[in-house]
């Protein structure tokens, strides 16, 4: 589990873990959260749910607002699950022995399933709006 605080989003990375019930998985994070990483959720957050086959699960927490729930002593949750492709960016494709990616705005996207793991050490993983890039991008099969 790999968590980020990015633009007052608290983003969790579960990799290899996908579960039915999401509610059920949210609430297992949420108490991680709080045990391992002395992170405490209070409020009610919408939770954006990302889901790739190849990855696992991302779940990008937002406080809807933080002043109305300052004493507030529960999470409520509002769940919504997109089931999509995560693509990994990459600045330099000749670094990788991909067998396909997508050039979108003059930078390469590496579908999951056309890299060997060990490589993606140092590409960044794009799991929101990947279906613009797929859509509008050129698919290169090496």
């Amino acid at each position: 589990m790999r968590v980020d605080n990015i633009d007052e989003k608290l983003i969790v990375f579960l990799k290899g873990i996908i579960d039915d019930d999401l509610e059920h998985l949210c609430r297992k994070t949420i108490n991680k959260l709080k045990k391992y990483y002395d992170i405490e959720l209070k409020g009610f957050y919408n939770v954006n749910i990302f889901i790739d086959n190849n990855y696992g699960t991302i779940l990008e927490f937002s406080l809807e607002d933080l002043d109305l729930y300052y004493d507030y002593s529960k999470v409520d949750l509002h769940i919504i699950k997109k089931e999509i492709i995560f693509l990994y960016q990459v600045d330099d494709i000749l670094d990788f022995k991909a067998k396909s990616f997508y050039f979108y705005k003059d930078k390469y996207y590496i579908p999951l399933d056309s890299i060997n793991l060990k490589e993606t050490e140092f590409v960044k993983l794009i799991y929101n709006n990947t279906n613009e890039i797929i859509n509008d991008g050129h698919l290169i099969i090496v």
